[in-house]
């Protein structure tokens, strides 16, 4: 990055903590966008507003006016003291991503596993965003975070009914031997 080691090790006398510290800024980043997006009226506005939002931060990454974000994967190999504030830190912001889903804060529009299923999907979609997202330009991004969004509230194809023919065939006969 162009620093001198001891710029470096004076702040963060082990890599963990350095790790951990860039883990944590990547956190506050969700959070921000996360409490954006919860003034939103409901879970179909505040998930459109979160995805935008962080279309939005990946513009300001590609175009150099903000610093990349960690990969949440990086988590698994943090060791010692900052293993605890890292997973408490992911956890809560989990909580709140999850509470935006739901019609009021107190009220859950699905069995919990169900909401959790949701969140991943949508932590998934936007993690791996970042990877494919560089292929296009910047200005393009909100058309981008607007067909995610669109997906992952309406599904694939959500006017399409489904109704698949039944299949028809039998078993060949068994032969006496």
């Amino acid at each position: 990055v162009g620093l001198i080691t001891t710029s470096v090790t004076y702040y963060y006398r082990r890599k963990d903590d350095l790790a951990a510290a860039c883990l944590m800024r990547t956190i506050d980043a969700y959070q921000g966008l996360i409490a954006e997006a919860a003034t939103r009226p409901d879970p179909a506005a505040r998930l459109t507003a979160f995805i935008a939002g962080y279309f939005d931060l990946l513009a300001d990454i590609a175009e150099g006016r903000g610093p990349a974000l960690m990969n949440f994967f990086d988590i698994r190999s943090l060791t010692g003291a900052a293993v605890d504030p890292a997973f408490s830190a992911f956890n809560q912001m989990f909580r709140n991503l999850r509470g935006l889903m739901r019609p009021a804060p107190e009220r859950p529009a699905f069995p919990q596993p169900e909401e959790n299923a949701r969140v991943h999907l949508t932590l998934s979609m936007i993690l791996w965003a970042r990877t494919w997202a560089e292929r296009y330009d910047p200005m393009d991004y909100p058309r981008i975070a607007a067909r995610m969004s669109d997906i992952l509230i309406h599904g694939l194809a959500p006017s399409a009914a489904w109704a698949p023919t039944a299949i028809a065939w039998s078993l060949p006969p068994v032969e006496d031997s």
